[in-house]
């Protein structure tokens, strides 16, 4: 009997099965538990996905309504991000039918979602509620019972999801090229003077020589990259975006509105010391020349039709001027002093508020005066090619060019900061920030 016991006692038959019985309850407890947390990390991923597309898509609606910019759009930046928080899936109360493309579905018992959209500031990393500013917050949670993880907790868990984006404008964009292969080429030694100002290529853009920023907020920026002879697209010494969305001519088809406009002939020719004027007319002068005299032009609206207007020397005066060249008109200031000043508010043609010189017509345009000459204004050629050269300056607070391209040699002044808002290419980022 004593031989049995000891033999029972050595026999190790049904140990593990009686071990894994012991443990399998607790298994199977830890794996229901793990496989509760990985939903909340799948519900968090989610959550965070709504909040991205929501805050990019609120601040997309607040970009679109900054001063002087089009506005088509009637939703409010609220709507714009609770719709696309819906688009992903994500739905306060009441929003799962509010929006169009909402993917919602109906929420189980005992769960609930809360969508806040807030506008403010952001700077310096930190955000600012104020109603109104730079950027847009949104804020989502969602809130489902603990089953076994209960146990531990409490008897609910709340999944937060928060993102901000913001609306990014750098300076005023105070040089424009539409398109070419380099729609902006800066020549050699240029000196670049001014400030708060970006120079614009929405193709690509070349730089000859490295240029020199004078004056603070210089900025360059193109759509389809930079090429240069050195490392000038990586040194320039100001901040620069080589691959940065197209921006949009805020003056395209200007000149569509002068069909009107009659045709003449007349022809004004000023040179040898001669003192000219000009006044302005309901219909187009022909050629104008000035070859050494001094032209002064009137305050008003200036046409000219199938018309080389050219200055070689002597001297062009005008202040309040805007001067619109139609059909196949060509424009060329090469020598002399140029003291040109655009109206600022033009009551018989308000899409000519700030333009000095508007023109539809191909080909090269070149401005090429000495240190003295001033040009206030936008220059629009859209469908030209425009050289600006030696010392051709601007005014102290309006020389804007927008042009099929710009090539700048030597010293040139450049400024937004008088022009109309409605002149100013709006170059502006949304992106997230956090």
């Amino acid at each position: 009997m004593k031989a049995a016991l000891i033999r029972s006692l050595r026999c190790r038959r049904g140990t593990v099965a009686a071990v894994f019985a012991a443990l399998a309850v607790p298994l199977v407890g830890m794996a229901a538990i793990g496989a509760e947390v990985g939903s909340w990390y799948v519900a968090k991923r989610r959550a965070q996905n709504a909040a991205d597309a929501a805050a990019y898509s609120g601040a997309l609606r607040l970009a679109a309504a900054c001063t002087g910019c089009a506005q088509s759009d009637s939703q409010s930046v609220a709507y714009r991000a609770r719709q696309f928080a819906a688009q992903n899936g994500f739905c306060a109360a009441g929003d799962s039918a509010a929006y169009p493309g909402s993917i919602c579905q109906p929420l189980p018992s005992g769960m609930g979602r809360i969508a806040e959209v807030t506008t403010g500031t952001f700077a310096a990393g930190v955000f600012t509620p104020s109603g109104s500013g730079n950027a847009v917050q949104v804020s989502l949670a969602q809130s489902q019972p603990a089953h076994l993880a209960s146990l531990f907790m409490g008897r609910s868990v709340t999944i937060n999801a928060q993102a901000i984006a913001q609306v990014q404008m750098p300076s005023p964009i105070c040089v424009l090229g539409l398109s070419g292969s380099n729609g902006v080429t800066i020549g050699g030694s240029a000196v670049l003077t001014g400030g708060n100002c970006t120079l614009m290529s929405d193709t690509s853009f070349k730089f000859n020589s490295s240029p020199q920023f004078t004056g603070p907020g210089w900025a360059v920026r193109a759509v389809g990259g930079c090429t240069a002879s050195s490392t000038t697209c990586t040194t320039l010494g100001v901040p620069f975006n080589w691959y940065a969305p197209p921006v949009t001519d805020p003056l395209a088809g200007l000149n569509n509105q002068f069909a009107s406009i009659k045709q003449g002939s007349s022809k004004t020719t000023c040179s040898s010391n001669q003192v000219c004027q000009l006044s302005p007319s309901s219909t187009a002068y022909g050629d104008l020349t000035v070859n050494g005299g001094s032209l002064t032009l009137s305050p008003g609206t200036y046409f000219f039709h199938n018309a080389a207007f050219k200055m070689t020397g002597g001297s062009l005066t005008g202040s309040n001027v805007n001067i619109v060249l139609l059909g196949k008109s060509s424009l060329t200031i090469n020598g002399g002093t140029v003291t040109l000043t655009a109206a600022m508010v033009n009551n018989s043609y308000p899409r000519l508020d700030g333009v000095l010189f508007s023109s539809d017509v191909s080909g090269n345009v070149n401005f090429t005066g000495n240190g003295g000459s001033v040009l206030g204004g936008v220059l629009y050629f859209p469908n030209g090619d425009i050289t600006w050269g030696g010392n051709a300056a601007g005014s102290n607070n309006c020389t804007q060019i927008i042009a099929a391209s710009v090539t700048v040699q030597g010293n040139s002044t450049f400024q937004s900061s008088g022009c109309p808002a409605n002149t100013i290419p709006r170059s502006q980022t949304v992106m997230l920030v956090r």
